[in-house]
């Protein structure tokens, strides 16, 4: 079976898929991917192995802990001295 246009040669979307029928084999991308010897390109356009394998994921988190640091630093200052505020 050959790659024809938009599809892999086993048929997965070049476009994007959030993940296969295997993905309890790979663990929704942490592992190795199932279709890996048999059609390579399917973990280049699986949402889940590319989300779970990239190189950046350590950047990703260190960024989420800043946001955190800061949305902490603003409810501090936006903290209010007068006790309970009501909605209404």
């Amino acid at each position: 079976m050959t790659s024809k246009g938009n599809f892999t040669k086993t048929g997965f979307s070049k476009s994007g898929f959030s993940c296969c029928s295997h993905y309890a084999v790979c663990d929704m991308g942490r592992k190795d991917c199932f279709y890996e010897q048999m059609d390579p390109e399917v973990k280049t356009y699986c949402n889940c192995y590319q989300r779970n394998q990239s190189k950046d994921k350590d950047v990703d988190r260190e960024k989420n802990a800043i946001s955190r640091e800061e949305v902490e630093d603003e409810l501090e200052v936006a903290s209010f001295e007068e006790g309970q505020l009501s909605l209404f």
